[in-house]
């Protein structure tokens, strides 16, 4: 356990209860703990994996790589219109987040053996889209 990840916890005005379920269940994994961006981090052999954020309507796990995460439950949303591999679990009470207990481990074991396989692939989408101009339109 990271101290400053208990710090961080201890001082949260909304969303403290979430957290605190949700960085026991991370506990529960061979995970690094830390504060990176300002909030509680969990890599796996160095490699960002998890992040717990709190936002005005949702506490979140958000997992670095989810969309190379399989998703029956359809549970896992993008965190933002041009979001590439990041996805979200998210959380509206400590209800949803005890009744989710077993989704949530699922979910945190996938994205350990995702991290094992290696390198991941970008969506192709985004990158066809890329338009480059010549170095003479740009000067």
């Amino acid at each position: 356990m990271d101290q400053k990840v208990t710090e961080y916890i201890s001082k949260a005005k909304k969303w403290k209860n979430e957290m605190v379920l949700l960085r026991t269940i991370l506990l529960n994994f061979k995970l690094e703990e830390s504060i990176k961006w300002g909030k509680p981090c969990y890599a796996f052999n160095n490699s960002n994996l998890i992040i717990i954020q709190a936002f005005k309507y949702h506490c979140d796990l958000g997992f670095f790589k989810g969309a190379l995460l399989k998703d029956p439950k359809k549970k896992l949303v993008k965190a933002g219109e041009h979001s590439q591999l990041g996805r979200q679990l998210r959380f509206l009470n400590e209800n949803e987040i005890v009744q989710s207990e077993t989704l949530i481990k699922s979910y945190i074991k996938e994205a350990i053996e995702v991290e094992k396989k290696g390198p991941s692939i970008l969506p192709k989408k985004e990158i066809q889209n890329i338009s480059v101009p010549e170095l003479d339109e740009i000067f």
